[in-house]
């Protein structure tokens, strides 16, 4: 990385990196075959959202190691959408893993 970058970008740059790929995880069939209670709509959006951020965060870490200028928008506005949408997500798969239901019943 550039001598110049500070330590806030580097960790930005990594997290902005990881968090698509941790939304991707719950995709794999891994998890018993669990699936994203979800709407079909939302979860696509969602992913494609997610594919986005993952090849816009590529880019910024290229352009980090190659020198080049890179634009800070992702640190205000797409990063923080893609940690949102991951823990929003995140809490209702966790949600089905463990069998508890979406909206519990009302009694």
């Amino acid at each position: 990385m550039k001598e110049n970058t500070n330590k806030r970008q580097k960790i930005i740059s990594v997290l902005a990196v990881v968090f698509p790929l941790l939304y991707g995880v719950m995709y794999l069939p891994i998890w018993n075959g669990k699936e994203l209670q979800i709407y079909n709509t939302v979860n696509l959006f969602a992913l494609l959202f997610q594919a986005v951020c993952f090849i816009i965060a590529v880019i910024r870490v290229k352009n980090i190691f190659l020198n080049k200028v890179s634009f800070n928008f992702i640190d205000y506005l797409i990063m923080p959408v893609s940690v949102m949408l991951l823990c929003f997500v995140g809490f209702f798969f966790t949600e089905n893993l463990l069998g508890i239901p979406p909206i519990p019943p009302q009694h």
